[in-house]
């Protein structure tokens, strides 16, 4: 017996024409609302209580007629519901088959899935129709909530895209060398302003790791406080201080650079940025400005001091002379002076000579 001459099916056939309780029952629990169409006279429609409880109405305030649903129904669906009847009624092997929009009682939308089958007479005109509804609102305000998520995260992918893309320009454009770390010191990501700093390539750059570019002597103790700042993390915030040290590029020249590390926290993991700036120049002239300042010392020094016996000369003694006189007179005070002679010192040198002379100057 095949599947659609079973016995069963054609007992429930029996059945639903002896008790209208069996058609009853499938009409209220298969669909959210049925109706059968009087073709030959279009205007006459009967609908079942359900239909119109599914749209909020009372069914007693209802006629059994086509134009009390056809003025509720949204009218772009209506024009496409009626292109699939006269494409169904020319072709059976086409289906009546469409998603429609009503308008419930309290004018909000509700979203129908409308299915029907012509019934034909002996000439194969179509003579009735039979159909049902299923509300799929639930279902359509998911896919809407669902689209809308997606346009959401699209946004926001677009957002975070561009931000990133922004964060990749600066980090690339930024004036000093960038680094970005793991927890172990290894590079992630260099800028080009690293590769010119390091005289090393970028992509070679980031196969290494950051301690290793260090000289050996400091390598290692940065090394032990970038670990130990991390260990802690995060209930503490590690504590990096601006180093400034000396590093050999590839080139063997000695480099004087200033470098900083910065956490970058991100639910991707913790990260650091180390930003070292070539600081170079800016020794070198300081250095130069306080060579020029021990320089410029030094001839005030001998401008001001005999260069033998390493007292002030005649030049400082009129100045200090002036100066004590002023005070003295705006004090009313008294100025003594004294005046050291050396008498016959020309013997001195004639008879023990000038380098006798001078040690004797001096003492």
């Amino acid at each position: 017996m095949s599947a659609d001459n079973n016995y069963l099916k054609t007992e429930l056939y029996s059945l639903i024409k002896q008790d209208e309780r069996i058609f009853d029952f499938i009409q209220q629990g298969v669909t959210d609302g049925l109706w059968y169409w009087d073709l030959t006279n279009p205007e006459n429609e009967w609908m079942n209580a359900r239909f119109w409880s599914e749209l909020g109405y009372d069914p007693l305030e209802k006629k059994h007629l086509a134009s009390e649903w056809q003025d509720i129904i949204n009218q772009d669906d209506l024009a496409l519901a009626l292109d699939n009847f006269n494409k169904h009624c020319a072709d059976p092997n086409h289906p009546y088959d469409q998603e429609v929009r009503y308008k419930h009682k309290n004018g909000s939308t509700v979203w129908i899935r409308c299915r029907g089958l012509v019934i034909r007479d002996d000439d194969d005109t179509p003579i009735r129709m039979l159909g049902a509804h299923s509300n799929i609102t639930a279902l359509k305000e998911s896919e809407a909530r669902s689209k809308r998520n997606l346009e959401e995260l699209d946004r926001a992918y677009i957002s975070i895209k561009a931000a990133l893309e922004e964060s990749e320009k600066l980090f690339d454009m930024a004036p000093d060398a960038n680094l970005k770390l793991d927890q172990n010191g290894n590079i992630m990501k260099a800028n080009g302003q690293a590769a010119q700093l390091f005289g090393i390539a970028k992509f070679e750059l980031e196969r290494m790791n950051f301690f290793s570019l260090m000289p050996e002597c400091y390598g290692a103790k940065c090394r032990d406080h970038f670990h130990a700042s991390f260990s802690s993390w995060p209930e503490e915030q590690p504590n990096f201080e601006t180093e400034v040290l000396t590093i050999i590029d590839r080139h063997d020249k000695k480099v004087i650079v200033e470098s900083r590390l910065n956490l970058i926290s991100s639910p991707f993991g913790n990260k650091v940025l180390a930003t070292i700036r070539n600081i170079s120049e800016r020794e070198a002239l300081l250095q130069s400005l306080h060579d020029e300042r021990e320089e410029n010392k030094k001839l005030q020094e001998l401008a001001l001091l005999d260069p033998l016996t390493q007292i002030f000369n005649k030049r400082q003694f009129n100045k200090m002379m002036s100066e004590g006189l002023k005070t003295a007179k705006r004090h009313h005070q008294s100025l003594a002076l004294l005046l050291f002679d050396i008498d016959h010192f020309k013997q001195v040198n004639d008879q023990y000579g000038h380098d006798a002379g001078d040690r004797i100057l001096i003492q």
